[in-house]
């Protein structure tokens, strides 16, 4: 199984309800038929929260939560314009969203 890490900043969010945390994963995998399903949340050090999700098919998956997030609002924010997605094929995460990302960043505490 290949690990999704979508790393939310509740400052840069409109409405950052804790509740993201269980109603992300739920609608993408209401949406993908549980091809995608949640693997858990954690809080970094850096302010940030990252939702899990676990899916046996990486590229793919990685595409259709991006896809799904572009497309949809999620009590009343633009996920993807406070996200970085990452995507761990059991070698650590690297930077899928945004495309055009620079520098660093944790997926996990």
């Amino acid at each position: 199984m290949a690990s999704i890490a979508i790393k939310l900043y509740p400052a840069r969010m409109s409405n950052p309800d804790a509740d993201l945390r269980y109603l992300i994963p739920k609608r993408i995998q209401e949406v993908y038929n549980e091809s995608i399903i949640e693997d858990g949340y954690d809080y970094l050090d850096d302010d940030s929260m990252v939702i899990y999700l676990a899916t046996e098919a990486p590229d793919a998956g990685v595409a259709k939560v991006i896809e799904l997030l572009q497309n949809e609002e999620v009590l009343n924010n633009r996920i993807l314009e406070s996200a970085i997605i990452g995507l761990d094929r059991g070698s650590g995460y690297t930077v899928v969203f945004p495309a055009d990302f620079e520098g660093q960043t944790e997926f996990e505490s």
